[in-house]
């Protein structure tokens, strides 16, 4: 095991005079809620396996995690990462930060409880905004910080169940995040990546069509 490990720190030897110069420094991108999804070069080869944790320190609520289990699942899926989670023994390290904050006055948010009191038969909307942070780490030092923000707006209504349960436009919007993010790692290139496969097919960065 620790031969292994050696090795991979190795093949993750990491520019730590280029790391030193990055600026931590970072002002907030305001993401649409428009569908955006980005797929990453792979020309050069993918990312090397990378930690990912997501509110490390923070208690959330169990329905909660379903956004967390959201943000792995878009990065494993995203085909930029040799391997990529919070399992990950690796000394390239992103540390997520995701919060939620209302923007309804408090009337509006009146008559959500009464929506909810009556299981949605009242209609209500909810406007809240997602807050993305991202520590990202070099062998223990910090070296990038990003920062994403998206609003959406939830119609709370029995005809509409199927869809809200299945994240409606809050997980559009985490998505949309999580897709700038991959942008911007790709854009950045200060996490080192693996050589590309010979059976592989190159593949730009670029947004879906």
């Amino acid at each position: 095991m620790s031969t292994m490990r050696a090795n991979r720190q190795r093949l993750i030897r990491l520019p730590l005079a280029f790391a030193g110069t990055v600026l931590l420094g970072a002002c907030a991108t305001t993401v649409p809620l428009t569908p955006f999804q980005y797929l990453p070069d792979t020309s050069k080869g993918v990312f090397v396996p990378v930690r990912v944790t997501v509110n490390r320190d923070r208690s959330v609520p169990d329905f909660y995690r379903t956004r967390h289990d959201l943000i792995q699942a878009e990065l494993a899926a995203s085909g930029a990462f040799a391997e990529v989670g919070p399992e990950v023994d690796s000394p390239v390290w992103l540390d997520i930060r995701l919060a939620r904050h209302t923007v309804d006055s408090a009337g509006t948010v009146a008559r959500q409880l009464l929506s909810a009191a009556t299981l949605f038969l009242i209609p209500g909307t909810a406007r809240n905004i997602n807050q993305v942070e991202v520590d990202c780490y070099l062998q223990g030092r910090l070296v990038r910080r990003y920062e994403y923000a998206g609003a959406y707006e939830e119609r709370l209504s029995i005809y509409r169940y199927a869809e809200l349960k299945d994240g409606g436009e809050e997980f559009v919007s985490l998505r949309n995040l999580i897709h700038h993010l991959l942008r911007d790692l790709d854009r950045d290139e200060f996490i080192p990546r693996s050589p590309a496969s010979p059976d592989a097919s190159p593949r730009a960065g670029r947004l879906a069509t």
